[in-house]
């Protein structure tokens, strides 16, 4: 454990399959990245005009993401099937939750069959006992949806009219009819909110 001056410190993940390494790191990364984004839309949202759901304070992310589909619905009223895509939207991050914490919180172990390797992710929560085995293959699809539902919150960030009109249309399934509205509902979001100081 030492060599001359210098202790060294023991390592878990030695002897584990090097390639889950990069996509657990990118699950963890992209989920903080998403848990952001959600902050800052809700907070866009709640202070538009005519907004009556308030922005509830609550730190868990579970309750922090009921209030964010509160506001959608009601600031995108008159735009029902982007509510649906938004509703849907926000249905897959919540599967995606358990995934996201044995990643982020679980603990650790591997199986093997000598050809394929699984990672297998365990814990306690709320009383009740979660676990899950996955391959890489798996865990690469839980990073990409993921990464699919932050690319969604980016719709709320500045897009070319083309580019956001394209998105919703194709990857939305929003009618070309409503479009126009979703458009219009998104400009004051995109748009910085006017300065108070002089």
């Amino acid at each position: 454990m030492t060599s001359g001056s210098k202790v060294e410190l023991p390592r878990v993940y030695v002897g584990y399959p090097t390639q889950f390494g990069p996509v657990l790191l990118d699950i963890i990364i992209t989920w903080s990245a998403l848990d952001e984004a959600v902050e800052r839309v809700r907070k866009l949202l709640a202070r538009q005009p005519g907004i009556k759901t308030g922005l509830s304070n609550e730190a868990p992310f579970k309750r922090r993401l009921s209030n964010f589909e509160q506001l959608c619905t009601e600031y995108f009223a008159t735009a029902p099937a982007f509510v649906k895509f938004l509703a849907q939207s926000i249905n897959g991050i919540r599967k995606l939750r358990d995934d996201r914490d044995l990643v982020a919180h679980g603990n650790y172990g591997f199986r093997g069959d000598g050809k394929t390797a699984w990672l297998v992710l365990y814990m306690l929560r709320s009383g009740k006992h979660l676990q899950k085995e996955y391959t890489i293959e798996q865990l690469k699809e839980v990073a990409d949806k993921i990464g699919w539902y932050l690319f969604v919150l980016d719709l709320f960030r500045t897009m070319s009219a083309d580019a956001l009109a394209g998105v919703l249309m194709k990857f939305c399934s929003v009618p070309k009819s409503q479009v126009g509205k979703v458009q219009t509902l998104l400009n004051p979001i995109h748009s910085p909110p006017p300065s108070t100081t002089p």
